[in-house]
């Protein structure tokens, strides 16, 4: 028997020392991107070496000594299932370090469920962005022959226990000194802590008791104060640029001057040089601009989680509001609705008109992200769905772009450079801006332009000098039409305000919990506390307040203010309360809509 299972037991020990090398080169591959993003930012050129092989050893050894026993043990119900947790563990894993470097945030199971709800338009999505090229998939085929003989070799065979002791000696001796060890404290822990720690040791999940959710429950909502509205009937665009930054402008940054138009509508209209960001990702800044949310960070498990999280059912949305007043709304994107279940989130929050990547007007387009074709074609729909809407009621048109989306590959010329699609970006929006005021809709009409979040990559060292850590929430925002004020707006707002500031202009009285919120009248407009979920580490959300600046890390009852020196206690006590009801109130309001619609 031995010469006939002899190669299948040295094919058995050569996957295990792939196996090895696999983790190995990716504990590498991870230590290395790291360093040079983090590393060049604070100066430092191995900082994060030791810190990152800390914070892995646990759970690269226990992947590997899984490894070792499921090819020791003989009977199969025991050894496969060891082995396919290791294979998990390592895919998890590899699939963290490319999220880590492609969206600058870790991988979580709750964004698994949310965004991998449609497999093809993902799978789609990564063919027209050149991900699936020739050497990924030759990649893919072998990591799946790969595994597949994983699982199905049988075991090494004759090996004893003290042989196999002697084996188990290295994984056994990296777990516990992964337990032993003690990392360095870094500001960017976040990207430091491995894969499973991120998610199971995640403060935002953790529900709070039943004492303070019924507090939150029984407490009356923030009184509201009341003001004359304007009563207008103006026209409203509000085009919404993907990732737009205030690093990449001259205006807003100072760091480079990738968009010189953009900055010439904004120095001859009103831009706002503090305007926040209410959260990190496309469905956060589509609900701060359309249903006014302050910050997403519901407190449901994991697989709880679903796209639009705490936003469907809401009495108050921009569109909705609008529509009751007499307006006629739409929403145009180039990118695909049925990613995330924006198909069926944007007509129950009031839309009238919803289209995107598969109109018939895009026939025929060069597609990338999400199937978008380029941003010129969805600006050039835009034009004509005006003309289909012609005169009369007001039009409320909303439009998201796409071409700016992460990764950066120019739409036309297939350049993978942030530069030049960040320029493409641009000129669009200019040639859209040229073609508004050609036709006059400025008489008549206003544009708000505004970014979705902040770019999804790390924050430069020359970014984090110029802003600090705010940096992570700044995005700009700019005003164009009658009324406006023609200047600089240092006033700080939100996505959060751009309802309040619709619902002012359209409203013969405007009533709101923030009193006025007016980014049309900032000289009027209450000062408030700001809200930024953070999406490096989502247990965290950044408050800006008049009396200053605070990081609040999420942990049920026991969440607390971690940062802000000279922040009032009274203060602290107040936002941690308010925290708490918004997202206890979000959740309870999520979990009606749901019951009532016969949801799970």
């Amino acid at each position: 028997m031995m010469p006939c299972w002899r190669p299948v037991r040295m094919a058995a020990i050569a996957l295990l020392f792939v196996f090895v090398l696999l983790l190995a080169g990716l504990l590498w591959y991870r230590v290395d991107y790291l360093q040079a993003t983090y590393g060049r930012t604070v100066g430092c050129s191995d900082c994060f070496v030791g810190n990152v092989m800390i914070h892995d050893l646990t759970y690269l050894s226990v992947l590997l000594l899984l490894a070792l026993i499921g090819f020791w043990l003989r009977p199969r119900v025991l050894s496969l299932p060891l082995r396919m947790v290791a294979l998990a563990g390592l895919l998890l894993y590899a699939l963290d370090i490319a999220v880590a470097q492609q969206f600058a945030t870790r991988l979580r199971f709750g964004d698994v469920v949310v965004y991998g709800a449609q497999p093809e338009v993902i799978w789609k999505h990564l063919g027209n962005t050149g991900m699936l090229d020739p050497r990924a998939i030759a990649a893919a085929v072998a990591g799946l022959a790969f595994a597949v003989l994983f699982l199905l070799l049988p075991s090494i065979g004759d090996l004893r226990w003290r042989g196999f002791a002697l084996l188990a000696l290295l994984p056994v001796g990296g777990a516990v000194a992964g337990e032993v060890l003690h990392a360095d404290p870094y500001v960017h822990n976040w990207a430091l802590r491995n894969v499973l720690a991120v998610n199971l040791g995640s403060g935002v999940s953790r529900p709070y008791s039943a004492a303070t959710v019924d507090r939150a429950l029984a407490a009356a909502a923030p009184a509201e104060a009341c003001s004359p509205g304007r009563g207008e009937r103006l026209d409203l665009i509000v085009l919404i640029l993907e990732s737009w930054s205030p690093y990449q402008s001259a205006l807003f940054g100072g760091l480079n001057d990738w968009t010189p138009r953009l900055d010439a509508i904004a120095r001859d209209n009103a831009y706002y040089t503090d305007f926040r960001a209410a959260g990190f990702s496309t469905n956060e800044g589509l609900m701060g601009i359309l249903v006014g949310m302050e910050f997403l960070s519901p407190t449901k498990r994991f697989f709880d989680l679903w796209p639009f999280e705490t936003a469907w059912g809401m009495s108050r949305t921009l569109p909705g509001m609008l529509a009751v007043r007499g307006y006629r709304t739409s929403f145009l994107t180039s990118g695909n609705l049925a990613f995330s279940r924006k198909d069926r989130w944007l007509p129950q929050i009031g839309f009238d008109h919803v289209e995107g990547h598969d109109h018939p007007s895009y026939a025929g387009q060069p597609r990338l992200h999400f199937d978008a074709p380029p941003d010129a074609a969805l600006y050039a729909r835009a034009l004509a769905h005006l003309d289909e809407l012609g005169e009369g009621a007001p039009r409320l048109l909303v439009i998201e772009n796409v071409s700016s989306h992460h990764p950066y590959i120019h739409p036309i010329s297939r350049k993978r450079s942030a530069e030049a699609v960040f320029r493409y970006m641009d000129t669009t929006v200019g040639e859209f801006y040229e073609a508004l005021r050609t036709r006059g809709f400025f008489e008549h009409g206003r544009l708000l332009i505004v970014s979705d979040h902040r770019a999804m990559v790390p924050i430069g060292a020359e970014e984090l000098a110029r802003f600090g850590p705010r940096g992570l929430s700044l995005v700009p925002a700019i005003w164009v039409g009658p009324g406006v004020p023609h200047a600089a707006v240092d006033v700080p707002f939100h996505q959060a305000d751009i309802l309040e500031t619709v619902d002012r202009s359209t409203a013969e009285r405007s009533c709101s919990p923030f009193g006025v919120r007016d980014m049309l009248a900032p000289a009027e407009s209450r000062p408030r506390c700001l809200f930024h979920a953070r999406g490096d580490d989502r247990d965290l959300i950044d408050v800006f307040c008049p009396q200053g600046e605070a990081t609040v890390a999420l942990a049920g009852d026991d969440s607390r203010v971690t940062a802000g020196d000279g922040f009032p206690s009274r203060l602290s006590a107040e936002i941690l309360e308010r925290i708490a009801r918004y997202r206890i109130v979000g959740d309870a309001r999520e979990n009606a809509w749901r019951r009532a619609q016969g949801k799970p």
